[in-house]
């Protein structure tokens, strides 16, 4: 498939043009489903939660675009060239005579946006681990999500995340980077994205400074969805424990994925490069050896020993049962 043009501004905060309801029950009649809820909230009444007319407890998700759409266009190039298990699976892309329909599995535990503030130090490392793998797979791919936020992971019923919302995402040609026109949600957006007038951005640079907001809003449990891209610096008043050792291990991968010079910016594959590569001896060395901690975020899967406290109700870990 060619790539799609992606020009102009694309946020989540921009207005889809929406189905009617009538068209949308004239789908729901089709398919013999009930609708349970809408889960964007009143003002997104285009993403349904439905259940089977005959098996209520089968339960999907519908997602409708009107006929002249780009972002399912665009949602459905990505979606059926994905296939990777922390990336959203799409079930179906039905067409009806005025709207288009994307059908996904439907998880209770609704997305990372509810878990801001609420998840222990282990839990983060563990959810930032795989949703940078996923993301890398998604760049080898050739394509750029463009709008990654807690709002845009899903947590599927064992809470592994999924990637998911693709409707701003852009196939690029094999070799290219560049992305034409603003995308994404305010306060995850990169900064060349405000002051660069050429409107041309090296796409894969900005999914990765979005990658390192959603890491800094889960380590310090406050979320910048909607939010100007200037309020940046609240994340700076970090909470205690973020200090020493702690913030030593993530300090280097923030700095690198938020560097507002995007030239000098990480993408995702130098990312995981990196944490492929963690040095388990300099760990030892730098954080001494009382408690114990699986830093599965570093691409290490052996027990290194801490000199600090974690997070007050973080799990504690201890050594592998060799029974």
């Amino acid at each position: 498939m060619s790539a799609i043009p992606n020009e102009g501004t694309e946020t989540a905060q921009s207005a889809i043009t929406t189905v009617t309801e009538a068209d949308q029950y004239f789908v729901l009649d089709q398919m013999f489903l009930n609708r349970v809820a809408y889960l964007e909230g009143h003002n997104y009444r285009h993403i349904l939660l439905c259940e089977d007319r005959i098996h209520p407890r089968n339960q999907v998700v519908l997602k409708f675009y009107p006929l002249n759409s780009v972002r399912f266009v665009r949602e459905v190039i990505a979606l059926r060239k994905l296939q990777h298990p922390y990336v959203v699976e799409l079930i179906a892309s039905p067409s009806y005579p005025r709207t288009h329909l994307l059908v996904f599995n439907y998880y209770r535990n609704g997305t990372l946006t509810s878990c801001i503030g609420k998840i222990d130090f282990d839990t983060i490392l563990n959810y930032f681990t795989k949703i940078s793998h996923a993301l890398d797979y998604i760049h080898s791919q050739n394509i750029i999500h463009g709008d990654i936020t807690p709002a845009n992971i899903l947590l599927d019923d064992s809470k592994n995340p999924k990637i998911c919302d693709f409707d701003v995402s852009q196939l690029l040609p094999v070799g290219e980077t560049q992305i034409r026109g603003r995308r994404g949600t305010n306060g995850f957006m990169a900064p060349e994205m405000g002051h660069d007038r050429s409107g041309v951005f090296n796409g894969y640079k900005t999914d990765a400074f979005s990658l390192g907001v959603l890491l800094m809003c889960l380590l310090v449990g406050f979320d910048l969805t909607g939010h100007q891209r200037n309020d940046l610096h609240l994340l700076t008043d970090r909470p205690n424990w973020l200090h020493g050792p702690v913030f030593n291990m993530v300090r280097r991968i923030l700095q690198n994925l938020l560097n507002p010079i995007w030239q000098d910016r990480w993408d995702v594959r130098h990312l995981i490069r990196e944490l492929d590569r963690w040095d388990v001896r300099h760990l030892i060395r730098e954080l001494g050896e009382n408690n114990v901690i699986l830093l599965e975020f570093f691409g290490v899967h052996e027990w290194i020993h801490l000199t600090f406290e974690l997070l007050p109700n973080s799990t504690r870990y201890g050594p592998p049962s060799r029974g």
